[in-house]
């Protein structure tokens, strides 16, 4: 036991100096019971059990440093902690050539143009001034070991970035790493990865040449995938990779070429599918199948729900893209559907007729009916396995004996599909009729082509509205009687004297159509000229409309 004395000092004095060695350290201490401590510290505050902890020595005078040193020697450890946490993830990035979250130059552009949108923005009410780097910028710096601390300023970054891709490009793809391409490709979860792993595999020769013996590998990717990302974005990587390898002279597969085609189709970008058609022309040849998938592509793209305009350049893309005419040029025609549909069925020669039709296109439409190739018989055969037979009547006798008048009534009846198909997407598709050019012609089918590709400019408004339209009957006898005129100047003015039966919508917008009679009496079931009389059903369908055969006009 050892009474603690206190010496009183002024503030401003220095700290005292160790003279005297503690008496602990000098005689050895015991424990009192409570009735001695009770007994000696009678009216004395200071005495009290020793505690270890708190009658310490006094501390050395450099000590304050020690203190002081403390806090800067744990944020240094945590310093170097995090940089050794950086560096592993840049050397496990680095070390994987075929990695996807390697640093591309489009990742140091965007950084660079993120600052500059954030200065022009300065200053400018917005909630988006303060924002972060975007999550996927975020996770490449990430990645690659780029510190939080410099993510601040971009012109570090910049550099940080600049110097990390400089590392990674030690190790680049070279040529014989096609299996480990492939693999890569397949390893691919998203349409993002693949975005990433093929971009920087193109930047080097050698990267080029890899991609080019892959590129089937590629497209199988991009199918599984095709969900995952929208055509917009498809088409614009897809696009990018065919410009660069196709520069280089480098081989690209037929497989993935009809990928971005297809792409090409859903986005509307109907002048891009037909380089890609001229592309593909060489080498390979389209089925049917195809053809008629771009033909639904097309029907699909040019039936916009109600609201959309379709554009000028849009209306006449999609001609271009149907008869491979230009507007304003006479040089040879481009590569188009028209060059495929007659090796195809009757559905492909109806879809293909749909389109013009909704574009307003009939004297293209004319020059279809007296230009198709297909034999009669053969056009029977395909309309029996589609369940399009006519049914037995003295018109089908007629037909059966005649191929002329069996190919003729077949046509007639696809041609009424198609202007139904007009009317029913379109509530205004009468008035085209009004213009005092509809029945203007030039006798020759490139200037027709002209003509038609001037008369939607002039329709575009009325070609754009999309909307329900009217359910109309369109009789094909009436069809054969006005495409089957000998002349094309015949065939507008008839076409325009139909259509303006047509009841217009009135003032109050809503479309009230009427059917289309001539007013000629005929027997039951037989037309004045001696033909079963054939009336196209309003029946929905997806694919194949309905027909009712032998029924009454009226």
């Amino acid at each position: 036991m050892r009474i603690r004395y206190y010496t009183l000092q002024r503030r401003h004095q220095p700290w005292p100096k160790i003279k005297n060695v503690p008496l602990r350290s000098k005689y050895r201490t015991y424990e009192a019971s409570n009735l001695v401590l009770d007994l000696d510290a009678e009216h004395n505050d200071y005495v009290r059990p020793y505690n270890e902890d708190v009658d310490g020595a006094l501390a050395p005078d450099w000590s304050h440093e020690v203190r002081e040193l403390r806090p800067i020697q744990a944020r240094i450890a945590d310093f170097e902690k995090q940089s050794q946490d950086y560096e592993e993830h840049f050397r496990t990035t680095a070390a994987d050539k075929f990695g996807s979250w390697r640093i591309l130059d489009y990742d140091i552009l965007s950084v660079a143009l993120d600052n500059l949108s954030m200065r022009e923005t300065a200053g400018r009410p917005s909630i988006d001034i303060n924002r972060h780097v975007d999550q996927v910028t975020n996770s490449i710096l990430e990645e690659n070991g780029i510190p939080h601390f410099v993510r601040n300023s971009p012109s570090k970054t910049i550099a940080y970035m600049l110097r990390r891709q400089r590392l990674a490009q030690r190790l680049q793809p070279e040529v014989g790493d096609e299996g480990s391409l492939e693999e890569a490709l397949g390893n691919c979860h998203s349409f993002f990865g693949i975005e990433r792993l093929v971009t920087n595999v193109i930047q080097t020769p050698q990267g080029c040449q890899l991609v080019s013996a892959c590129t089937d590998a590629l497209e199988r990717v991009c199918a599984n995938l095709a969900g995952t990302a929208s055509p917009a974005e498809i088409l614009s990587f897809l696009n990018n990779l065919i410009i660069n390898l196709d520069s280089q002279g480098l081989y690209v597969s037929p497989s993935l070429l009809t990928r971005a085609y297809v792409a090409s189709l859903q986005c509307c970008a109907f002048t891009t599918a037909q380089k890609y058609m001229k592309i593909l022309r060489g080498k390979t040849e389209f089925n049917e199948t195809q053809v008629l998938e771009s033909l639904e592509l097309l029907s699909t793209a040019a039936s916009l729900p109600g609201g959309i305009r379709l554009r000028i350049d849009h209306l006449l893309a999609s001609y271009s893209l149907l008869t491979g005419r230009v507007l304003g040029e006479d040089a040879a025609p481009q590569p188009s559907l028209q060059d495929l549909i007659f090796k195809c069925g009757p559905h492909a020669f109806r879809q293909y007729l749909t389109c013009l039709a909704r574009l307003g296109a009939f004297r293209t439409m004319w020059y279809m009916w007296h230009t198709q190739s297909k034999s009669a018989e053969d056009y029977a055969t395909s309309n029996r396995r589609e369940g399009l037979s006519p049914s037995v009547s003295i018109g089908a006798a007629r037909m059966a004996t005649d191929p002329d008048a069996r190919l003729d009534f077949i046509k007639a009846m696809n041609f009424a599909i198609a202007i139904r198909e007009a009317f029913s997407v379109n509530s205004r598709f009468a008035e085209i009729s009004q213009a005092p050019e509809f029945a203007r012609v030039a006798g020759q089918y490139d200037e027709d082509c002209q003509l038609d590709m001037a008369a939607m400019i002039k329709s575009a408004d009325i070609l754009s509205t999309r909307d329900r339209g009217g359910t109309h009957r369109f009789e094909t006898d009436e069809m054969r009687g006005i495409f089957g005129k000998e002349s094309v100047q015949e065939a507008m003015l008839a076409l325009q004297s139909y259509l303006s039966r047509v009841q217009l919508p009135s003032h109050d917008g809503i479309s009230r159509p009427r059917e289309i009679n001539d007013g000629i009496s005929s027997p039951r079931g037989i037309n004045s000229r001696g033909f079963p009389l054939r009336e196209i059903s309003d029946a929905k369908s997806e694919h194949v409309p309905r027909y009712n055969w032998g029924r009454d006009r009226g």
